[in-house]
C-alpha cells in the first residue's frame, strides 16, 4: 500500500505541453525561426513580449535586444496555441494586441498589471496571471509544489526533471511549458503531488536546521577562540 501511495501509473489521456520561449537548438529564445520549428513539434508556443513604439518586441528581458516582433509571428499563421507573456504593462498597447489576436483561437495572455485584465476579457481573450483573480492561474512549479493553488485551472513551467510534468498533470494541471526541444515522453511511474510536497518541505526543513546548527557551531568556535586568545593569568601581589 505504501508503494501504491508513492508511485502512480501514468494513465491520464491528454497532456498539453507547449514550448517555453520557442527554444530550439542553436537559435535564440523567442526567435521567429525558433517559433516556426517549435510549432511543428508542440501543441502551442509561449513568447515574451515588450511594448515599444507601436510594436511588441519578442525578448524575455529587454525590447532593444529583440530583432523580431509579435506582428511578424502572427503573420506566419502558425498552428496550435499561443501564450503571450506581456513583460510590459502599458494600457494603450492593448488595442494593438487585441487587433493582432482577434482572428486567432487558443490564445492565452499573461499580464502583471490588474488594469490590463478587463479590456482583454472584454475582447474574449483568455487572461492568466501569477497574482490576480484571472480564470486561469499561471504558477511557477516550485511554488505550486510548496503551496498548491486554489484555482481549478492552472498552468506551470520549469518541471523538466524527475517526471514532474506527469505529477503536474495528474494533480489537475491543464498546460505545461517545457524548455526541452521536443515534447517529453510520459513516465511510466512518477510521484504523486502529495509525496513530492512532503519530500520538498522535509528537505527545506532539514536544510534550515542544518544551517542553524552550522551557525551555532561557528559561534561556539569563535567564542572559544576569543576566550583562549584573550585569557590571562591572575598574579597574586602577596
Amino acid at each position: 500500500m505504501f508503494l501504491l501511495f508513492i508511485l502512480i501509473v501514468s494513465t491520464f489521456a491528454r497532456r498539453q505541453i507547449w514550448s517555453h520561449r520557442c527554444r530550439q537548438p542553436n537559435l535564440p529564445e523567442n526567435s521567429l525561426q525558433g517559433c516556426i520549428l517549435a510549432s511543428e513539434l508542440f501543441e502551442g508556443i509561449e513568447v515574451d513580449v515588450h511594448w515599444h513604439e507601436g510594436h511588441f518586441w519578442m525578448h524575455h528581458d529587454r525590447w532593444y535586444e529583440a530583432t523580431e516582433t509579435l506582428d511578424e509571428l502572427i503573420q506566419q499563421n502558425l498552428p496550435g496555441g499561443l501564450w503571450v507573456d506581456m513583460k510590459t504593462s502599458v494600457l494603450h498597447s492593448i488595442p494593438t494586441l487585441i487587433h493582432l489576436l482577434e482572428n486567432r483561437t487558443d490564445i492565452l495572455v499573461e499580464v502583471y498589471d490588474k488594469k490590463m485584465i478587463k479590456p482583454l476579457r472584454n475582447a474574449n481573450i483568455t487572461v492568466t496571471s501569477t497574482h490576480f483573480d484571472t480564470p486561469v492561474r499561471s504558477i511557477w512549479m516550485l511554488r505550486y509544489i510548496l503551496f498548491s493553488t486554489s484555482r481549478p485551472r492552472f498552468m506551470s513551467w520549469h518541471m523538466d526533471f524527475l517526471c514532474l510534468i506527469d505529477t503536474f498533470f495528474d494533480s489537475g494541471g491543464e498546460l505545461a511549458l517545457t524548455d526541452l526541444y521536443s515534447p517529453p515522453k510520459k513516465c511510466r511511474w512518477f510521484l504523486g503531488i502529495g509525496v513530492v510536497r512532503a519530500i520538498t518541505w522535509t528537505t527545506i526543513s532539514l536544510m534550515v536546521a542544518a544551517g542553524f546548527s552550522s551557525i551555532n557551531y561557528c559561534i561556539g568556535k569563535c567564542t572559544d577562540t576569543c576566550r583562549s586568545r584573550y585569557s590571562y593569568t591572575r598574579v597574586s601581589l602577596q
